[in-house]
């Protein structure tokens, strides 16, 4: 009856762009926010497009297997340290949302957990999906979806990049 697409890319030319990234990471200005570090409250306009340039091809096979044209309307880093992590939120009816994992390491790190926008039938409690992603990975999803991240429990830095595309 109901279905929630998720679209999940093993990123070609991963090193390439991991590159390229953490070119753009390393000239940003992240910096803590309650839970987790971030840019998001900083003006990331001068790099939008250059992300929409890296992922130009996913974003156009993404494109192709929903029939629409979308484009990046925002773009944010993320680095968790030892500690931090996101609470539950979504990112509003603006289309999909993205995740590149930048810098993760699935033997220390999570992903981004996703909570179900309707209870279990026969239990009543909420489902949870747990992408396996590794370095590399791009996960696009239903910008309105509840999504978090456990804490990092480690000194080995999580580091993703989100994106809105509308």
């Amino acid at each position: 009856m109901f279905y929630i697409p998720i679209y999940h890319f093993a990123l070609t030319d991963w090193n390439i762009k991991q590159q390229q990234l953490l070119e753009i990471y390393n000239s940003t200005d992240i910096v803590p926010y309650n839970d987790l570090s971030t840019d998001y409250y900083h003006n990331q306009d001068w790099y939008r497009d250059k992300i929409q340039m890296i992922f130009k091809n996913e974003i156009k096979e993404f494109c192709v297997d929903v029939k629409g044209e979308y484009r990046v309307i925002g773009c944010w880093f993320e680095t968790s340290k030892k500690g931090e992590f996101h609470t539950p939120h979504d990112h509003g009816v603006c289309g999909y949302s993205a995740v590149c994992y930048i810098k993760y390491n699935g033997n220390h790190h999570t992903p981004t957990q996703f909570i179900s926008p309707y209870a279990c039938s026969n239990k009543g409690n909420y489902l949870k999906y747990v992408p396996e992603v590794e370095e590399g990975s791009l996960i696009i999803f239903p910008s309105n979806v509840l999504h978090y991240t456990h804490p990092n429990r480690t000194d080995d830095e999580r580091i993703i990049l989100s994106f809105n595309l509308s």
